[in-house]
């Protein structure tokens, strides 16, 4: 992830944590989100996406 490696934390994997169990881009992250819920509202604070949803 760029926030790691810009705080000098796992440079030698230019970020990458193997522990990291989900990685997606936000598009990815609406449209599984999509199929469980009705998104009201899509929030991008860095570093997470966040999902305002109805069920």
């Amino acid at each position: 992830m760029v926030s790691k490696f810009l705080r000098g934390k796992k440079v030698g994997s230019w970020g990458n944590d193997g522990e990291d169990l989900h990685r997606w881009r936000a598009g990815q992250f609406r449209s599984m989100v999509r199929e469980y819920f009705e998104v009201k509202r899509l929030l991008y604070p860095f570093p997470w996406v966040l999902a305002v949803c109805r069920k």
